[in-house]
C-alpha cells in the first residue's frame, strides 16, 4: 500500500482499500452483522457526511479555500467534508469489493455521450 504523502500515485482502488483498512483497524465495522445490514448503515453515514457538507455551505463557508480550517488537530469545513465523503464512498466500494476505477471511467463515458442537462431544467 502506498503511504499517504505519494498521493499522486492513488487509484480509486488504492484509495478505496486505503480507507477500507484504517476503518476496520478502527472499529468502524460490526463484522456480526449482515453485508447488506452494513453497507445500508454506511450509506446512511455517506448521506450525513453530505449534509454536514451542505450546513458548512449554508454557514457561508467559501468553497474556494485554500485548505480545511482546522480546530485543535481536526481538519474542518466544507474541503473536510468532501473528502470524508470520498472517503466513506471509497471504504463502502471497498467493502463490497467494488471495482471503482473501472466504475468511474465506464460511468464518465457514459455521461460524456448524453445530451445537454438531458432533460433537466435549471437547478
Amino acid at each position: 500500500m502506498q503511504s499517504f504523502e505519494d498521493s499522486k500515485l492513488w487509484t480509486l482502488n488504492n484509495l478505496a482499500e486505503a480507507a477500507h483498512k484504517i476503518s476496520v483497524e478502527h472499529g468502524f465495522y460490526d463484522t456480526t452483522a449482515a453485508k447488506e445490514d452494513h453497507a445500508l448503515k454506511q450509506l446512511c453515514l455517506i448521506h450525513s457526511e453530505v449534509s454536514e457538507a451542505v450546513d458548512e455551505l449554508r454557514n457561508g463557508i467559501p468553497n474556494n479555500h485554500p485548505e480545511c480550517v482546522r480546530k485543535g488537530n481536526k481538519p474542518q469545513g466544507l474541503n473536510s467534508e468532501l473528502a470524508d465523503i470520498i472517503i466513506r464512498t471509497v471504504d463502502l466500494a471497498a467493502f463490497l469489493e467494488i471495482d471503482l476505477d473501472k466504475a468511474v471511467k465506464l460511468k464518465m463515458a457514459y455521461n460524456a455521450t448524453r445530451p445537454f442537462k438531458h432533460g433537466h431544467k435549471n437547478f
